[in-house]
């Protein structure tokens, strides 16, 4: 539940309050997840998290901007309500995009995103930063790489020949990695290109199709991704 006030010309302010209680089982005893030590609070927990945002928009359309700056940073703090191993201690995240017309046709999408959890006490494994989805670093699927935090970074080229039909091509790179611990090693890279159906020409929604790619583990093949959603990535 959050809520938000504008204060200035497209500047918000607000903040919120996000509850969960998580259960979670192995499929598989003796399996990685019931044998992986670096796991906290394997069976699931919960946690209440009152937040602080700021908000800034200036994007032309919402669905489908080709100009205009999007921003959000968020702060929250999880008291210790429910005892350890819950999550007790801080999250921070920050999402900033930024949208440039090249021509009547053709557009770029700039996208950074940083997101960080801190506690003095051992952090649940569900709440740590988690690198990958259908919106930033296209093909890894969620949950495989997970730390403290996470940074990433993705530039989109958008080209539109027609009103109900675009194309795009898209890379970035980003990494999760502890508290303290950055470096400027160990990114992962991915890249692909997509197609857009649009469907409602006024307001800009379309049936996104996107294929991904990233990195080749040593014995596995390469990782990739295909996303058939609504609504562009960022």
């Amino acid at each position: 539940m959050e809520k938000l006030k504008k204060v200035a010309n497209q500047l918000y302010i607000g903040g919120g309050v996000e509850y969960e209680n998580l259960v979670y089982a192995a499929k598989e005893v003796g399996g990685i997840y019931t044998t992986n030590p670096n796991l906290i609070d394997k069976n699931g927990g919960q946690f209440l998290i009152v937040k602080g945002t700021l908000f800034y928009d200036s994007r032309d359309n919402v669905s489908y901007s080709s100009k205009g700056i999007y921003f959000k940073g968020q702060f929250g703090y999880a008291p210790n309500f429910f005892g350890s191993p819950n999550l007790q201690g801080s999250l921070f995240n920050i999402d900033a995009r930024d949208f440039h017309k090249i021509s009547k046709k053709i557009n770029i999408g700039l996208n950074a995103t940083f997101e960080s959890v801190n506690s003095s006490l051992p952090i649940p494994f569900y709440t740590l930063r988690q690198l990958g989805n259908d919106q930033f670093m296209r093909g890894y699927y969620t949950g495989r790489y997970r730390d403290e935090n996470l940074i990433t970074a993705q530039a989109e080229l958008r080209y539109r020949p027609m009103p109900r039909f675009g194309l795009v091509a898209f890379g970035g790179t980003g990494k999760v990695y502890a508290n303290s611990k950055f470096s400027d090693t160990n990114f992962k890279p991915t890249y692909g290109a997509g197609a857009r159906i649009f469907f409602d020409l006024e307001k800009g929604l379309a049936l996104r199709l996107d294929y991904a790619m990233g990195e080749k583990p040593n014995g596995e093949k390469r990782i990739s991704g295909f996303y058939l959603s609504l609504g562009e990535a960022f």
